[in-house]
């Protein structure tokens, strides 16, 4: 090797580091609130779907022991309460940052042991301001979610 060719350099420099780390900080932040509200979504759906597939067991239920289930909304509490004919009841809650909204409250929802119910609306809002509405149909349709804006 001669005294006129320089060594090839086979690290990074330092400054070239800060800069990666920098622009991962960036993206990182720049995405994170989108991770959020996508999270807070995916909640709110599940929510949803477990007031659905509770439901839909009062119904059934109410239908095999012939005797009348109901389930109840308090909207001021952020719970519901599913409770069957002059029996103790369950009592679920609504995770943090979630409301009800219903046309009364409290909302009631009766599961007659012919499987008819009294169609009605529950609308479940998360803290985002993203909603879903809840269909509660009488026997023979599902119960519907959809998404409110």
């Amino acid at each position: 090797m001669s005294a006129g060719m320089k060594k090839t350099k086979n690290s990074f420099v330092l400054i070239e580091l800060i800069l990666v780390i920098l622009l991962v900080s960036v993206i990182a932040g720049l995405s994170s609130p989108r991770f959020r509200n996508s999270f807070t979504s995916l909640k709110l759906k599940d929510t949803c779907f477990n007031i659905v597939k509770l439901a839909n067991y009062a119904q059934e239920m109410a239908i095999v022991e012939r005797v009348n289930y109901k389930m109840t909304f308090n909207s001021q509490s952020g719970q519901f309460y599913l409770s069957r004919a002059k029996d103790s009841q369950k009592v679920f809650s609504l995770p943090k940052g979630f409301s009800f909204s219903t046309s009364a409250n409290p909302l009631e929802v009766f599961f007659y042991p012919d499987g008819r119910l009294k169609a009605q609306e529950l609308k479940v809002t998360a803290n985002n301001g993203e909603a879903r509405l809840i269909n509660f149909k009488s026997f023979g349709s599902k119960f519907e979610i959809k998404s409110v804006n």
